[in-house]
């Protein structure tokens, strides 16, 4: 099976990397929540532990890094 550099490099959970897809179409914390059924601090919560293991600082730096280490 073949992965990705991304997924070696950082390894995202399947909820981490629905919330930064989700982001990356542009739905805000509250959208995202609505959409996967959960809160908006578990939103959050998600995409601080993406960001985190990205080695970013904001959400919009870690969808950036997300699509060019090809994890969405």
């Amino acid at each position: 099976m073949r992965r990705s550099i991304g997924e070696v490099l950082c390894p995202l959970s399947v909820r981490e990397k629905e919330c930064l897809a989700l982001a990356f179409d542009g739905l805000t914390a509250v959208q995202t929540s609505q959409r996967l059924e959960c809160s908006e601090r578990t939103v959050n919560y998600y995409l601080s532990n993406a960001m985190r293991k990205l080695g970013v600082d904001n959400k919009l730096q870690a969808v950036e890094r997300a699509v060019w280490y090809g994890v969405l």
